[in-house]
């Protein structure tokens, strides 16, 4: 984890001050282009470095609040948020736990993952005209189920 210090988005950035926020450490961020793996994982931060009251509190921030999201415009991806936790708060040690599991394995919650993308799957399946999707069944080598059924194959592009 980074302090916010020493952040720029890219080496074609610089660094935007906040003020009294430098030692802070930067947790995790996405963007608008992030995928299901990073909204998941930024989702999962987001639940537990919330404090009991819930996320408005989070992403407001106050001068009691150890954790903040803060969002910046971007040249290149259009936006990106971030969550500063304050050093030595029981969300730093909460990061760092997350951080620690993503080491073994890429994602902190796979249900979430999943289901984000199916809906995905689902709702590119919904666009499909009638013959799209029986042409998706013929791919499969097997009879058209019908508009509401969706072919593993289909499905499997998501993930």
């Amino acid at each position: 984890m980074e302090t916010y210090k020493d952040h720029k988005p890219t080496g074609l950035d610089r660094h935007i001050n906040l003020p009294e926020r430098d030692d802070w450490l930067i947790v995790a961020f996405h963007t608008r282009e992030s995928d299901n793996l990073e909204e998941s994982n930024w989702q999962v931060f987001m639940d537990k470095l919330s404090p009991a009251e819930g996320l408005a509190n989070l992403e407001q921030g106050s001068e009691e609040a150890p954790a903040e999201v803060h969002r910046f415009g971007h040249w290149a991806c259009g936006w990106y948020e971030v969550i500063l936790v304050k050093p030595n708060s029981w969300q730093e040690a909460v990061a760092k736990d997350l951080w620690h599991s993503l080491e073994d394995y890429p994602l902190l919650n796979e249900e979430d993952y999943c289901q984000r993308c199916f809906d995905d799957a689902v709702d590119a399946w919904n666009d499909l005209s009638p013959e799209e999707k029986q042409e998706a069944w013929e791919e499969e080598n097997v009879a058209y189920h019908g508009e509401h059924d969706i072919p593993p194959s289909f499905i499997s592009r998501f993930y």
